[in-house]
């Protein structure tokens, strides 16, 4: 019964974490917008840099092993056209709290694409 109970607990603990990702992403989506908009255009590692920042800052928290868990790549197929399609990757441990059944840390991954402008 406790087993159940914390195996609850771990899946609330995954789920925000996933909609911590989720959050993290939309906003650098968003900055990523605004910098090109007002020309600053960023190279991936300064999106890389951005989003772990904010990753690790509240409102998210997240335990993120910079620069590895995020990654920035602009997509081989541009869907739109004057625009640049690039995919933001970001990926945190959940530490296990069921360790002592067997249950080991496992990894999150969220991606989404970001689009800009291209002038």
């Amino acid at each position: 019964m406790i087993a159940l109970l914390l195996g609850v607990l771990q899946i609330g603990i995954a789920m925000q974490n996933y909609n911590a990702q989720r959050g993290v992403s939309a906003d650098v989506a968003r900055e990523v917008m605004v910098q090109y908009q007002m020309g600053n255009e960023m190279t991936a590692g300064q999106i890389r840099l951005m989003a772990c920042n904010m990753a690790r800052r509240s409102p998210y928290n997240l335990p993120v092993q910079c620069p590895n868990a995020v990654t920035v790549e602009t997509a081989a197929n541009q869907r739109v056209d004057g625009a640049i399609e690039m995919t933001l990757t970001v990926t945190s441990r959940v530490d296990s709290i069921l360790s002592v059944i067997g249950m080991e840390d496992f990894n999150i991954r969220y991606s989404r694409p970001i689009f800009v402008v291209d002038e």
